[in-house]
């Protein structure tokens, strides 16, 4: 059952004009923050295009190792391999593979905060905001000292075990050896049988499924017990882009365009596999990071405007009139300096890309001013039409 704590707060209207001053302030910093983040990730995505299209050029097959391959960018694939046993020494446990893992959950006091606001005729804006504790598995223990309300919902400061990870010291490939840059990408796991007669199980814990529980009854779990596991990373077939260099080892191959060149997957894949899926890769992180520019623009916009959407609304149904004006207006504003920087980036790489963006931009810009220049006709009318009753 769920344990809920709730805070009801007000702020006056002057003590929201005292806000939106600050958001004035730092609204600015925000756009800066995107439009370098939009640069940045428009030229980070068209150095990695034209590394990967450069290195498709390139690439060699070298099923097995060839001194006469050092500095070119070979494209290898096998079973990976790895020397010893790897071993998590508090528990006992030990697997043989690339990386074996402790993954340690712990049942603790949990906090989500939800926040709902309403706004009077007088410009007070009264916030209440809602916490809710229940007790859940979590990796990371978090800190009861944070909550809002903490009575009731201690946590323990610190656990017993931790999660830990161990890795084989060295991994080969057909005659090669991985860079610790490629070994990291390989991140598929399964667990590991915990068996009663090697596992080294703790007072006060017992071992079941697979699982060491720290704790007094696994049916009826208190704050504090802890559920560990082991999972570990397999040797396998894996197909591997790289740069060959001394020493029989793949690393990072650098490029004429900029960025490196350091390609892992399982199975056996070919080069222009492996290409095709690093550059769909490519074209996901920059989504992403546009979505995140594009969101850090439309805040910080909404930031800069928040002075005239506050002060708008004390006056009874144009507050909220105005309120969605101004989100229009940050929205088409983001837009624009979106589209226009994006196509910037582009406009070398891709022509005819940023071309069309900018278009996009102009087009953008061209709604914006139609908007303000209609809303502004529209509030001259209301004006209009309010004052003549009074002279009548």
């Amino acid at each position: 059952m769920a344990d809920t704590f709730t805070t009801v707060s007000t702020t006056s209207y002057f003590g929201r004009i005292r806000n939106a001053i600050v958001g004035f302030i730092l609204g600015p910093i925000l756009l800066l923050v995107a439009c370098w983040l939009i640069f940045w990730n428009e030229s980070h995505s068209v150095r990695v295009t034209k590394s990967l299209k450069e290195g498709a050029a390139s690439v060699v097959e070298a099923q097995d190792f060839n001194a006469g391959n050092d500095g070119k960018l070979v494209h290898v694939t096998g079973d990976t391999a790895t020397e010893g046993t790897l071993r998590d020494g508090e528990f006992g446990v030990e697997a043989q593979g690339i990386r074996l893992t402790r993954n340690v959950l712990v049942y603790a006091w949990t906090e989500k905060e939800s926040t709902s606001s309403t706004t009077n005729a007088a410009g007070t804006k009264k916030t209440t905001k809602t916490y809710k504790y229940q007790k859940e598995w979590v990796s990371a223990l978090p800190r009861s000292s944070n909550f809002k309300e903490q009575e009731g919902h201690e946590n323990p400061s610190r656990v017993k075990y931790k999660s830990k990870s161990f890795a084989a010291e060295k991994v080969t490939l057909a005659g090669y050896t991985l860079d610790s840059e490629l070994v990291e990408k390989l991140t598929d796991t399964k667990p590991v049988s915990l068996e009663k007669d090697k596992v080294e199980v703790p007072d006060g814990a017992t071992l079941n499924d697979d699982e060491i529980y720290v704790g007094s009854d696994r049916s009826n779990p208190e704050v504090g017990d802890l559920r560990i596991s082991e999972v570990v990373v397999a040797n396998g077939p894996v197909s591997v882009v790289a740069g060959q260099g001394g020493h029989a080892r793949l690393a990072p191959f650098r490029t004429k365009a900029g960025e490196p060149i350091a390609l892992i997957e399982r199975g056996t894949k070919s080069a222009g596999e492996m290409f095709a899926n690093a550059h769909s890769a490519n074209r996901t992180f920059t989504w992403l990071a546009r979505l995140g520019a594009f969101v850090l623009l439309l805040i910080g916009f909404l930031l800069l405007l928040g002075p005239l959407s506050t002060m708008s609304s004390i006056v009874p149904f144009l507050g909220g009139i105005f309120e969605a004006g101004m989100f229009l207006i940050s929205f088409l504003g983001a837009i624009v300096v979106w589209a226009l920087l994006t196509a910037a980036a582009w406009m070398v790489a891709r022509p005819i890309v940023g071309g069309l963006l900018f278009v996009l931009g102009i087009g953008a810009l061209v709604l914006a001013i139609r908007h303000i220049r209609r809303g502004a006709a529209k509030r001259r009318e209301q004006a209009l039409s309010s004052a003549k009753p009074a002279t009548a």
